[in-house]
């Protein structure tokens, strides 16, 4: 009996990179689970997606950091539940922790998201784990997925 793996790839916004020199680098992580059974269920999902709109997200970072999460909410299923907080120097919770029953509705919010001012990231995290702890569910999967750049300057 073989054990299927999930496919990782790592996609990056460049196709070279300069040698012996410091750099930043933007990537794409993208996880491919492995085929399932179809007798084999899911556990359901508790998810929170917690978007950056700093203003170091401006442009091409905020347009796919608004795909990725509006790519989460469509893999999910009408049992799941989600909620959307999103953070620069202030934290907004703009879908409170929900079942996932009207996706375009949570999506449409999800693209109205601009960037602007700086970055609260620990204050947004902690607020998103407080939207899925609300709803914790022991026979669900309780996550939390932060989309950023990473560049927080707000303590």
């Amino acid at each position: 009996m073989s054990i299927n793996k999930p496919v990782i790839e790592a996609i990056s916004e460049r196709a070279k990179f300069t040698a012996h020199r410091e750099q930043t680098v933007d990537f794409l992580i993208r996880i491919t689970p492995p085929a399932s059974d179809a007798a084999q269920k899911r556990p359901r999902l508790n998810l929170s997606l917690v978007l950056d709109r700093s203003g170091s997200m401006e442009g091409e970072k905020i347009a796919r950091a608004r795909e990725a999460a509006a790519f989460c909410v469509d893999q999910l299923m009408a049992e799941d539940r989600v909620s959307v907080v999103i953070f620069d120097d202030r934290v907004e919770v703009i879908v409170p922790s929900q079942p996932v029953e009207n996706k375009a509705a949570i999506k449409e919010r999800i693209n109205a998201v601009r960037a602007r001012n700086s970055t609260a990231l620990h204050e947004a995290w902690v607020r998103g784990g407080l939207e899925v702890s609300s709803q914790l569910t022991g026979d669900a999967i309780n996550r939390v997925l932060l989309i950023t750049d990473g560049l927080a300057n707000v303590v």
